[in-house]
């Protein structure tokens, strides 16, 4: 068997590099394909189908490209919106049947393709139209299920190199922010898409109506002492000169000033941490 070469399309160029070598190796083995070419003939009804209804949305779009001179314009009509999207919708229905994803799931654990919830939809997309891009684009990325996830995947590359999900811990029964590391993932990967992370560490907070603000515990000593001389001594100078020791002729006021703030700003952040 011939070995496919990868095109180097603008996909290659915005993507990890690690995922790019693991679909050049993946192409590369002969006994991968001939899985996937055995997966394609078992579930060629099922493709069938779904290409019928391909061919309609295609017809479809041409027809809006004819009308409007662009693919999906803001003006869209429910009428259209119906003709156009009904048979992508269809189309996710019926490839998404239980047994085809189990052996779809078969072929990522086999193979050793994880993150095995984002590299599913991608190897879905090469059974079925038999071009394996990166996992960045392409089937199960929100775009068209409008469940509130479209924000979120516009800014998530598929192309991470670990694992990311917000998901119940099995013995607190809380949401938790969990972060799958793989056997080639580096620190250089996690500060890359550090951004990521934090867009879902955001959305946990969101999600369970979290607004406070974290404060760093860089200030603890200070608020641990302050709090025990607010329960012994009534003067705040008192109090600043025990915590900073004596504060000098140079500059008097403007120390004084700053440190009666700094002591306020710690005090309101930390009263409800060491409250009793």
């Amino acid at each position: 068997m011939v070995k496919k070469k990868v095109k180097e399309d603008w996909l290659f160029e915005w993507s990890n590099p690690k995922i790019k070598q693991q679909i050049k190796l993946l192409l590369g083995r002969e006994d991968f394909l001939n899985e996937v070419n055995l997966l394609r003939k078992k579930w060629k009804p099922l493709i069938s189908k779904r290409d019928d209804l391909q061919r309609i949305f295609d017809k479809e779009n041409k027809k809006l490209l004819k009308k409007y001179k662009t693919y999906f314009p803001s003006s869209l009509s429910k009428e259209e919106k119906g003709r156009i999207f009904t048979p992508l919708h269809k189309q996710f229905e019926i490839l998404e049947d239980d047994e085809f994803n189990k052996d779809i799931i078969r072929l990522c654990k086999r193979y050793k393709i994880y993150p095995i919830g984002i590299w599913r939809h991608t190897l879905l997309f090469f059974i079925v139209e038999k071009s394996l891009i990166p996992p960045y684009l392409g089937f199960g990325n929100g775009i068209f299920y409008g469940d509130g996830s479209l924000d979120i995947h516009k800014q998530k590359p598929y192309d991470l190199n670990f694992a990311i999900e917000i998901r119940e811990n099995k013995e607190t029964k809380e949401l938790e922010l969990f972060i799958q590391i793989f056997d080639n993932t580096s620190l250089g990967d996690v500060k890359k898409y550090w951004k990521v992370i934090e867009l879902y560490r955001d959305r946990l907070k969101a999600m369970k109506g979290i607004k406070k603000r974290y404060y760093p515990l860089k200030n603890l000593s200070v608020a641990q002492k302050l709090a025990e001389l607010d329960k012994i001594e009534k003067s705040d100078w008192v109090k600043q000169e025990k915590i900073y020791g004596e504060i000098g002729d140079l500059d008097f006021g403007k120390k004084e000033k700053k440190r009666k703030n700094k002591i306020k700003q710690i005090r309101y952040q930390y009263k409800k941490r060491l409250k009793s």
